[in-house]
């Protein structure tokens, strides 16, 4: 299967809930996909529906933090994106909330940031 050139669309959205409501007991669709799919674009627009997405990501690929509050009396156009964070820079990482340590069988010790 080939990736999409345009993600959903906000109709495509709207469809799914038509579908019926999701009971809290239904399971959470889950979307894996590879590098070759926007995951972030398709995290964005299905937001609002049950679903999981896992995926690969690019190891050069540059996102963009949220933008800073803005300060009070400052003059000027308030910026629209906050600062880089890029993967392959471990200084542009901002601090994580919740960091897991698991050993394995085969690599030793994973250890998870988000």
């Amino acid at each position: 299967m080939r990736p999409r050139s345009q993600p959903p669309t906000e109709g495509g959205r709207r469809a799914a809930h038509r579908r019926g409501p999701v009971a809290d007991r239904d399971p959470h669709i889950v979307i894996v996909s590879d590098a070759g799919y926007d995951v972030t674009r398709l995290a964005w627009v299905l937001r609002d529906l049950p679903v999981e997405l896992v995926g690969r990501v690019r190891s050069d690929r540059v996102m963009r933090l949220p933008k800073p509050p803005r300060t009070h009396g400052v003059n000027g156009r308030p910026p629209k994106h906050g600062p880089e964070f890029r993967f392959t820079k471990p200084e542009t990482w901002p601090k994580p909330a919740i960091t897991t340590v698991t050993d394995t069988t085969h690599y030793a010790k994973a250890e998870t940031q988000a």
